[in-house]
């Protein structure tokens, strides 16, 4: 009779182990999935931002020499006193840079995949992005409401030669601020990259391909 019960108790004590054993090993199995699957969404995103980034920064570095340049012979006809219509910036087909990947990162709570070091900068970044595209947005507006409606007459831009009148002067300060922020955003796009970089080496994501033109106007 003891030996019965002995191995009675043997036996359920094997089968709480087997049990027991093969929660355990699915728990291991889904810890890990879900390990493997977080890095593969933090590859994506990683992925993503340093295309998104290297697709602006591509197209700000062919069009800053072009935008400086004539604004600069633009200033210098200021001024010798020539009445010409004030620069602006057309928008045309899909001409504004986005931020889309960005979205996606916030979307998926990118804190709970993303370096929190790499997230702040990010989030400056992007700041600092938004801020430009508002100011490039606001200069597009005015130059649609002010100054394309009247550039077949430019002396309605200045009191005299070579004096833009108050309104038009604002514009202009506000289209040098444009160039500098847009400035700055070639420079801190060139050290976001730099910072992805170890991340995206760590996750094993191969970038080495071919950026499609920007469409930066």
């Amino acid at each position: 009779m003891k030996q019965l019960k002995g191995s009675l108790i043997f036996r359920l004590l094997s089968e709480l182990l087997i049990v027991f054993l093969g929660v355990y090993l699915a728990f291991l199995f889904n810890a890990h999935g879900e390990k493997v699957k977080d890095k593969a969404r933090q590859a994506q995103l990683i992925q993503g931002l340093h295309k998104e980034i290297e697709y602006f920064l591509g197209g700000a570095n062919r069009r800053s020499p072009v935008m400086e340049d004539a604004f600069k012979q633009w200033k210098i006809g200021l001024a010798d006193g020539q009445v010409q219509t004030p620069l602006y910036f057309k928008l045309e087909g899909h001409a504004l840079p986005n931020s889309s990947m960005w979205q996606v990162v916030m979307f998926f709570d990118g804190i709970q995949l993303l370096d929190v070091s790499t997230m702040f900068e990010l989030s400056k970044y992007y700041n600092h992005f938004d801020i430009m595209l508002s100011k490039y947005i606001k200069l597009i507006e005015f130059a649609e409401a002010e100054i394309i409606p009247y550039q077949d007459t430019p002396s309605h831009f200045y009191r005299t030669k070579g004096d833009l009148t108050a309104r038009y002067e604002a514009y202009l300060d506000r289209y040098t601020d444009f160039l500098d922020l847009f400035h700055g955003m070639i420079k801190e796009s060139e050290t976001m990259l730099h910072l992805l970089e170890p991340e995206w080496k760590r996750l094993g994501v191969d970038l080495k391909q071919q950026n499609p033109e920007s469409t930066l106007q």
